[in-house]
């Protein structure tokens, strides 16, 4: 086949896209990183031409664009520059594309095939180096990450630089001027917003609108998460990552947290067993995964639990995880519940384990100073799980997770300020964290901020890696319950929100009745919690789309590209069950879905994938019902490779594929 972008047939006006068909998934290709420069300019408009036109031909919708926050508002506070996405907007509209926009927040060059850099403004840079340890997230060991702002700082003044951010600009510490106000991280983040709606408002409406989707970026990568994973700071898949609370601000709010519920001890700081970036779960104690007895549908013997002659049956002896030994030091830190002098107001340790049976457990291993492990809590049966799963951990994790949720509300409270009145769709993006999502503690998507622990391999399996089951009798009793609160036997989860409660800052919208404000938890008035239907059971990303749907946005999730099949076994990768769990969520809530694929791949395996997972169980029944299906699918992304001549072709079919009706694909 011949470069599909040096084609030299006749062009005369743009043809329209194909329509695409019901049950189809129109598809859009996100545009290279580096498209618009640091400096502010379009990049190669020739070479970019033709390809575009390749795309366009193929059947593609349209294409996908970050608009940098760095690049926009590089030259100072609110100064904008919109020349090179003006450029491209014309561009687009004379070639017939629609046009998918990135407010991006964040910083590009932390993660994998992140091939181009782009800083926050400097401006920012300097206001950070003023207050590093109240703008940035820390981990455990004091390490920041420059890549977004701390949610916890969203209603935090910046020091504002009166030019571009030099050493000898004059700085504003403690007093505003008219032409540069102390403003927040949000309210920087909401007039951004604010200035794209009037530059580009022609472009947002209309039944011939060019820009059909406006994503807004909350956080690392645009996705609404904590920088848990990055490669700049040593993590490597598929280690669990650590949790992002150790700024200044994240540790006022922890302490606020647990003061409020009369546990002091556990406001001083995230789990200290928690482990490192590349630690596995059962290194921990504190993600570990209990020997609990599990069957399994898998055929080969010995898998999962499944012993020689048994089929994966129940055993006595069988378990999910057996690398339980992680030691812990004999003298636990004291913000720990299971600390000695420290119990839990049951007076257990972990469920089951009293501080009195402990003591008597244990007595032969303080005698001879002999460091212990999670297994000398208990002496027959079965480990428990780590203690995310215990007290401490239901608090934390449900602490930390609805910290992030507070801020996507309250970033998408200033998306609906901005773009409100626009007939463009508002979206935010949730990262597909798959690794780990077979085991029980779902590791990785805690320390991400998704409180998560009732699925993988409790509830889903998929066509390559069949469903696990479970015994009841062993291991339901000690599920973590996402409805779970602090101090409430046998309640759920309040509903409540944290906003800015600053003048001039961004305020609670009255008509947002499935929240409301508890005055005394968190940060900025609350520990932020959004309830859906109480009746329901909840996952950890039910909040996220109660929070989209209260605030009219749709959600774009990736890793559709995965299969389970594709993954090392020993890594519990669970990205067809993440998936269909997070869809169906979407849909419990009546939130509009739109899919990515996280790793670039155009191979037929993977666009077959793609489709499998974009239309699995979403194309409509009926015109009626086509707001059910996906929303769309954005290819990441346009580069080189894209176009040669064994991958094109492959692209052009997927594209068919997935655009065509329900009946034009096979599972």
């Amino acid at each position: 086949m011949d470069d599909p972008t040096t084609s030299d047939s006749p062009r005369g006006l743009p043809q329209p896209s194909p329509p695409t068909a019901m049950g189809g998934v129109p598809v859009y290709v996100m545009l290279p990183l580096d498209t618009v420069s640091r400096e502010g300019t379009l990049r190669s408009v020739h070479a970019l031409e033709p390809r575009l036109v390749a795309l366009k031909d193929a059947g593609v919708e349209g294409v996908m664009i970050d608009v940098w926050w760095g690049i926009v508002e590089r030259c100072g506070p609110g100064r904008y520059d919109w020349s090179a996405y003006s450029t491209l907007m014309e561009l687009l509209k004379r070639l017939g594309l629609k046009l998918h926009v990135v407010l991006s927040f964040h910083a590009c060059g932390a993660n994998r095939d992140d091939d181009y850099h782009v800083s926050l403004p400097s401006w920012v840079e300097s206001a950070v180096q003023r207050d590093a340890d109240g703008l940035l997230f820390k981990d455990r060991a004091g390490t920041s990450s420059d890549e977004y702002l701390s949610l916890w700082a969203d209603g935090a003044p910046m020091p504002m630089i009166a030019g571009n951010g030099d050493d000898d600009d004059e700085v504003h510490l403690a007093q505003s001027t008219p032409l540069h106000p102390l403003r927040t991280p949000l309210e920087c983040y909401r007039d951004l917003m604010k200035a794209f709606s009037e530059r580009f408002n022609r472009e947002l409406n209309g039944t011939d609108k060019l820009i059909t989707e406006v994503l807004i970026g909350c956080g690392p990568c645009g996705e609404l998460r904590y920088p848990a994973y990055a490669a700049n700071r040593g993590w490597v898949f598929p280690g669990v990552g650590e949790f992002q609370c150790y700024d200044r601000r994240a540790l006022e709010s922890l302490a606020n947290a647990a003061n409020s519920v009369g546990r002091p001890e556990w406001g001083k700081g995230g789990p200290h067993d928690a482990g490192s970036y590349n630690s596995r779960p059962d290194e921990t104690g504190f993600f570990a995964n209990g020997r609990g007895v599990f069957g399994s549908n898998h055929k080969q013997a010995g898998q999962f639990g499944g012993t020689p002659g048994n089929s994966g049956a129940p055993s006595s002896t069988s378990s999910l995880f057996t690398s339980r030994s992680m030691m812990l030091p004999t003298t636990l830190a004291p913000d720990s519940p299971v600390a000695e002098g420290a119990p839990n107001p049951d007076g257990a340790l972990f469920e089951g384990v009293t501080t009195q049976d402990h003591f008597h457990r244990t007595a032969h291993h303080r005698a001879d100073g002999r460091t212990r492990s999670l297994d000398d809590l208990v002496s027959h049966g079965d480990a428990p799980n780590g203690r995310w799963d215990g007290e401490y951990g239901k608090f934390f994790l449900s602490w930390y997770s609805n910290e992030l949720v507070a801020h996507g509300e309250r970033v998408m409270r200033c998306a609906n300020e901005a773009f409100g009145s626009c007939d463009a769709r508002v979206a935010l993006k949730c990262a597909g964290i798959h690794w780990w999502y077979n085991t029980r503690s779902h590791a990785a998507e805690l320390t991400t901020g998704y409180y998560n622990v009732q699925g993988g391999c409790e509830s889903f399996g998929s066509e390559s890696a069949p469903a696990l089951t479970n015994s009841v009798e062993n291991f339901g009793n000690r599920r973590a319950s996402m409805d779970w609160v602090p101090g409430r036997e046998g309640g759920v989860l309040s509903s409540s929100s944290s906003f800015l409660s600053r003048e001039g800052g961004v305020g609670v919208n009255s008509i947002f009745k499935p929240l409301h404000r508890n005055a005394n938890v968190g940060s900025h008035g609350s520990v932020s919690s959004l309830a859906c239907d109480q009746g329901a059971p909840t996952t950890g990303y039910d909040r996220i789309m109660a929070m989209a749907k209260a605030c009219g946005a749709s959600v774009t999730f990736t890793c559709a590209e995965m299969s389970d099949r594709e993954h090392d076994p020993k890594h519990m990768c669970g990205p067809e069950g993440l998936m269909r769990r997070v869809v169906g969520c979407a849909s419990r809530h009546g939130v509009p879905v739109a899919a990515e694929n996280a790793l670039y791949r155009c191979d037929a395996v993977a666009f077959r994938q793609m489709v499998r997972n974009c239309k699995r169980g979403v194309a409509p029944a009926s015109a009626e019902d086509a707001t059910n299906q996906m929303t769309s699918f954005t290819f990441l992304r346009m580069c080189d490779s894209l176009f040669e001549p064994n991958n094109f072709p492959e692209f052009v079919a997927f594209v068919k594929d997935l655009t065509g009706g329900a009946g034009e694909w096979s599972p």
